[in-house]
């Protein structure tokens, strides 16, 4: 089977906020016809705080919203939470590849930190002259 391409690996899945739908239903739904095998769940951000106000001060409510909130996302089908946790391992191998590459690109153009320390130093010591 070949390797799905990841657009996207998180969703907002809850039932407090229905607008838009965000239960792990209406997800199921939407994707019948895609080629995505899974997403990383998170609670949607109305039920974490109220991110429109500025002065947002936490309460037992708030509190109260986000155990909720969690409870519900631990109780999704363990077989969901499976493919998620296949997806965020494949989307944290590719990028830690992609961290990798870079690193080494960096370092055969720029040399490592002492090499760079080096070159600053002189430049500075010249300024100076």
């Amino acid at each position: 089977m070949p390797t799905p391409a990841v657009i996207d690996t998180h969703a907002h899945c809850g039932i407090m906020d229905r607008n838009p739908p965000h239960a792990i239903e209406d997800y199921a739904r939407d994707l019948v016809d895609t080629d995505i095998q899974g997403a990383a769940f998170f609670s949607p951000v109305a039920e974490i705080y109220d991110r429109y106000d500025p002065f947002f001060e936490d309460s037992p409510q708030w509190r109260s919203r986000r155990r909720d909130s969690n409870a519900y996302l631990l109780s999704l089908n363990p077989r969901d939470l499976t493919v998620t946790v296949l997806v965020l391992i494949g989307v944290a191998c590719a990028m830690l590849t992609r961290q990798l590459e870079r690193l080494a690109q960096d370092f055969e153009k720029q040399g490592g930190f002492t090499e760079r320390l080096y070159r600053v130093r002189t430049a500075k010591r010249r300024r100076k002259q």
